[in-house]
């Protein structure tokens, strides 16, 4: 049992990705150099190909996974991070499926996720579980012997497990866990607005989506052109770190193809502690026009109105 973990260890996965993407991954080379600072090459580059991050032909490794924009950033360790675990939980294979088998042993407890295993339990799973802390999914409470899934981690965790695995009212719970991360998100930005609009004394914005949940926008506040002051209608939307990724309404769709300049998306990111960094927001003018009819965003159809002809 968790055969595919043995010999994982976080460093070393982040050590042969980053040499894959920092150099021009002549197998040679990566390997030689990959030996001189760790052990279990062979384990950590097939456990990296299970996860379809790394991939190897005659001549190169080839990093695969989602592109990275900036490979001399300082945080690049935390980019990769997130990678393994959007791969670990998003993409079907092996290795998501021990994952999940591990994680069923989590059961809830209060507003927690706790898992207090025998002995014999905690050493056939050391090698999962020991990965799993090293990302921070994991951690472990001394006093009681116990293990606790981070909170942070919960609805990414449920939302991209197998979903016929969760209950009704489960996944009321994570819907209402993403609409309180929502509504935290629009508080930022409300204050935000109300930052900027404070020298002028005549207007104030207004948290719509709390007054009229069929607004197509979340906020109205207001924007200096030649003509004065004018209205502008924002939908705010948090968004991963590094990950411009939302959910679109088709009302707040057709309502921003009516405001057109006037109607803005503001994408906040969020890390896994549900921190929101302002300062990196995402400010889209008119997206009806950037982003809905502009092939470099991908638009997925999550679900379909049927109706029969009669």
């Amino acid at each position: 049992m968790y055969e595919l973990f043995k010999k994982i260890k976080l460093k070393n996965l982040l050590l042969l990705c980053k040499l894959c993407i920092e150099t021009e991954g002549d197998n040679d080379f990566v390997v030689s150099k990959y030996n001189a600072y760790a052990d279990y090459y062979q384990e950590t580059f097939n456990f990296l190909e299970k996860l379809h991050i790394l991939d190897r032909n005659n001549e190169s490794h080839k990093y695969v996974a989602r592109k990275v924009t900036s490979p001399d950033s300082e945080n690049i360790d935390g980019f990769l991070k997130d990678v393994i675990l959007e791969s670990i939980f998003e993409k079907e294979g092996e290795v998501s499926k021990e994952i999940h088998g591990y994680l069923s042993n989590y059961i809830e407890i209060e507003d927690s996720y706790a898992y207090r295993p025998t002995n014999l339990q905690r050493n056939i799973e050391s090698d999962i579980r020991n990965l799993l802390i090293e990302l921070e999914v994991v951690s472990y409470l001394d006093k009681s012997n116990t293990y606790y899934l981070n909170p942070s981690h919960f609805p990414f965790i449920l939302l991209n497990l197998n979903k016929k695995y969760i209950s009704a009212d489960r996944f009321d719970e994570i819907l209402k866990s993403k609409k309180q991360l929502g509504y935290d998100a629009e508080l930022v930005v409300l204050e935000y607005e109300n930052n900027k609009l404070s020298k002028y004394n005549e207007v104030e914005t207004e948290h719509t989506s709390q007054i009229n949940v069929g607004a197509g926008y979340d906020i109205k506040s207001w924007e200096e052109n030649d003509e004065g002051l004018i209205e502008k209608y924002i939908e705010v939307k948090a968004i991963q770190v590094k990950k411009a990724e939302f959910y679109w309404s088709r009302n707040e769709v057709e309502v921003s193809r009516k405001f057109k300049d006037r109607y803005y998306l503001y994408l906040l990111p969020v890390d896994k502690k549900r921190k929101f960094d302002i300062d990196n927001l995402i400010q889209i003018q008119n997206p009806h026009k950037k982003v809905f009819n502009n092939n470099s965003w991908i638009k997925e159809v999550e679900s379909y109105h049927i109706k029969k002809n009669i």
